[in-house]
């Protein structure tokens, strides 16, 4: 005699249901914390950039204001060289910048590389090697 369902449940015999499995609810992406060691620019640092090099957006070069917008210490500075290739918090690696200006030079590397070209055409010093290396100039 062969045993099914059926010939079990006529002898009164009853099987649980099973459990539904328990869906996993979507974690999202990994987060990895920012990098510990950033610190943002001292307002003494950015007020003395102003003063050396003037408070015209990235020294009167952008070509996204047209370099007439002026730049308080509440704007962004930009970096060059960056910070990820040894730039640091001093005047002559700092140049003003208005937040959308800035924005756009990080992201568009051969624009950033012509924009500092014209900055160092008009007189002004652009750090471009640190320690004898040369900082990628894309």
């Amino acid at each position: 005699m062969e045993l099914n369902e059926e010939a079990l449940l006529g002898l009164g015999l009853k099987f649980p249901k099973p459990k539904p499995k328990e869906k996993k609810k979507y974690q999202g992406l990994k987060k990895t914390p920012l990098k510990s060691h950033y610190e943002p620019i001292p307002t003494e640092v950015k007020k003395a950039v102003l003063e050396e090099k003037g408070s015209f957006c990235f020294l009167g070069q952008c070509e996204v204001c047209g370099g007439l917008a002026e730049c308080t210490v509440n704007d962004d500075f930009h970096h060059k060289p960056k910070r990820s290739h040894g730039g640091q918090n001093i005047v002559a690696h700092l140049y003003p910048g208005k937040r959308l200006c800035h924005e756009y030079y990080e992201t568009h590397p051969l624009e950033e590389k012509e924009l500092f070209k014209r900055i160092e055409a008009a007189g002004f010093k652009v750090v471009w090697r640190i320690d004898g290396k040369q900082v990628n100039r894309v």
